[in-house]
C-alpha cells in the first residue's frame, strides 16, 4: 500500500510581535492537523501569510506577494494559500472579489477556527472567517510552537480601547479582551519546566491589562516568584497607563528588564491632541523621568512624521524631543493613512516629498553618536557578561535591550556556533548598525529568520 506523505505548510510573517506568537499559534495547530513544515513555498501544500495592515506600505507588500504566489497556484491548482491577519481583516469580503488569489481569508481573532477553514477550502474552493472571538486570547498554550527560543511571546491581551485617529488597530483587532491571570501564569510555568529563560508578555496597550482586580504590576509580580524564569519584559507600553506601580516594578524586580518600549509619536502638543493620544508632551516627560529616577532604563519609542497639518515648528518639536530624552532605539515612519480612521479625512494632508524629508531629518538626527550610539556605548560598558539569547551560527549583530539588574548583561542575539543559551560571552558585543528593523519569515522549522537592515524613507 502506498504511504501517503503528511501535507506541509510554510509560513510568511510581517509585522510586531504580537504576529510573530500568532504566526507560532498558527504552527502549532496545523501540527496538531498532522502538516509538516516546508522548507519553501515550492514544497508547501499550504502557504499563510500572516499580515500587517498598519500601514499603507506593508498592506501592499502583501499583495505584491499574493501576485507572485498566483504564477505559482497556476502551476500547482490544489495549493492552498491563506491570508490571514490585519490585512485579511481590513479587507474582508471584497479581498475575494478583487481576485488576489487567496482561497482563505482569516482575521487575527479567528486563529482558532483555521482547521475549520482549512477543510471547507479544501471542499468548497473557499473559506473566510472574519469573528472578534471573545475567546481568541483563551489558547491552549501546547499549541504554540515557539520559535525564538529560549525566550517566548505570551498573549495576555487582544485588541484596543483607545481611539487614537491614526490607528487601524481597534478596526484590526477589536476592543480589549483579557486572558486571566491563571491562564497566563499555568503558561509561564510549564515555559520554564522546559528551559525557556525569557518571557514577554504581548498586547496592544499591554499595560492597561487587568484581570478582575488584578493590573500588569501585580501579574509581573506573580511572573517573578516563579522558578527558571530569568527575564521578563512586556510590549507595547501606552504612555497614558504607566503607573507608579508599574514604574516600580521595572525598578524593584530584578526579572523585569530595564527596557521599556514607551511610543510618543510626537513632540507637538498641537500633534497629539490631533492625534488623539491623551497626553501631552510634558506628561510624557514625567513619565520618563519616573522611569529613570535612580536607575537606568533603556527606553525605545515609536514617531510618526507628517501627520495631517504638521507644519516644521511642530516637526521641529519632535526633533528636540529626541536630544531631551535620549532613547537608544527609534523606530520612526511616515503618516500612513488608513481606511476609515479620523486622520485619513482630515485636512492638511502633507506631502509625500515633506514626509520623506522630515522622515530621513529625524533618522540622520537619531544615529548621531551623541545620541543613540553614546547612550548604547556608555551602557555596554557597564555589563560584564552579556548572556547568549539565541544558539546560531551567524556572528552579525547584537541588540542592546536594557541592562539587567546586578549588571547581569545585555542580550545578545546572534552568537557563535556551540554556545548555548544562558552562556556568558567574553568581550564587549556592540550593534553593528542603527536605525534597523526586522522582518521575519517563519518556515516552522529553522524559526523565524530575522533580516536586518536599515528602514527605507519610503
Amino acid at each position: 500500500m502506498e504511504h501517503r506523505q503528511p501535507e506541509r505548510y510554510f509560513i510568511e510573517t510581517w509585522g510586531c510581535q504580537m504576529n510573530v506568537h500568532d504566526s507560532e499559534r498558527m504552527a502549532g495547530i496545523l501540527t496538531r492537523m498532522g502538516y509538516r513544515p516546508a522548507d519553501s513555498v515550492e514544497e508547501a501544500d499550504l502557504i499563510l501569510l500572516n499580515t500587517c495592515a498598519v500601514r499603507e506600505k506593508s498592506e501592499q507588500k502583501v499583495y505584491g506577494r499574493l501576485g507572485e504566489l498566483r504564477a505559482l497556484k497556476r502551476s500547482r491548482p490544489e495549493l492552498l494559500i491563506a491570508l490571514c491577519g490585519c490585512v485579511a481583516q481590513l479587507g474582508g469580503e471584497s479581498l475575494f472579489q478583487e481576485g488576489r488569489g487567496a482561497d482563505i481569508l482569516i482575521g487575527p481573532r479567528a486563529i482558532a477556527d483555521l482547521p475549520t477553514r482549512i477543510r471547507e477550502a479544501r471542499s468548497f474552493g473557499r473559506s473566510r472567517d472574519f469573528s472578534y472571538r471573545r475567546d481568541a486570547v483563551l489558547y491552549d498554550p501546547e499549541e504554540v510552537l515557539h520559535s525564538q527560543a529560549p525566550k517566548a511571546f505570551i498573549t495576555v491581551m487582544e485588541g484596543c480601547n483607545l481611539n487614537c485617529t491614526f490607528c487601524i488597530i481597534p478596526t484590526t483587532r477589536g476592543r480589549e479582551i483579557y486572558r486571566p491571570a491563571e491562564m497566563i501564569l499555568e503558561e509561564v510555568r510549564r515555559l520554564a519546566e522546559r528551559g525557556f529563560l525569557e518571557v514577554e508578555l504581548l498586547g496592544q496597550t499591554v499595560n492597561a491589562y487587568r484581570d478582575g482586580p488584578l493590573r500588569l504590576p501585580g501579574l509581573l509580580e506573580k511572573i517573578h516568584q516563579i522558578d527558571g524564569i530569568r527575564r521578563i519584559r512586556f510590549t507595547t507600553s501606552h504612555p497614558r497607563f504607566m503607573s507608579r506601580a508599574l514604574v516600580d516594578c521595572i525598578r524593584d524586580l530584578p526579572k523585569v528588564c530595564r527596557h521599556l518600549h514607551l511610543p510618543v509619536q510626537s513632540g507637538s502638543d498641537r500633534i497629539l491632541k490631533a492625534m488623539g493620544r491623551g497626553y501631552t508632551r510634558n506628561w510624557y516627560l514625567e513619565k520618563v523621568a519616573e522611569l529613570r529616577e535612580g536607575r537606568e532604563v533603556a527606553l525605545s519609542t515609536d514617531i510618526i512624521v507628517g501627520f495631517p497639518e504638521e507644519t516644521p515648528e511642530d516637526h521641529r518639536e519632535t526633533m528636540s524631543l529626541l536630544e531631551e530624552v535620549g532613547y537608544d532605539t527609534v523606530f520612526s515612519f511616515k503618516y500612513s493613512p488608513r481606511p476609515g480612521t479620523p486622520a485619513a479625512a482630515m485636512s492638511g494632508q502633507i506631502s509625500r516629498e515633506e514626509k520623506t524629508a522630515r522622515l530621513m531629518e529625524l533618522q540622520e538626527r537619531q544615529v548621531l553618536p551623541d545620541l543613540s550610539m553614546a547612550r548604547i556605548r556608555g551602557g555596554l560598558s557597564r555589563v560584564r557578561h552579556p548572556k547568549v539569547e539565541m544558539n546560531r551560527q551567524i556572528v552579525t549583530t547584537a541588540r542592546f535591550q536594557g541592562l539587567l539588574k546586578g549588571g547581569d548583561g545585555a542580550v545578545v542575539i546572534a552568537t557563535e556556533k556551540g554556545l548555548q543559551a544562558g552562556d556568558h560571552l567574553v568581550g564587549r558585543h556592540g550593534p553593528r548598525r542603527l536605525g534597523v528593523r526586522r522582518s521575519r519569515r517563519w518556515n516552522g522549522r529553522r524559526g523565524c529568520r530575522g533580516q536586518i537592515r536599515r528602514a527605507s524613507p519610503d
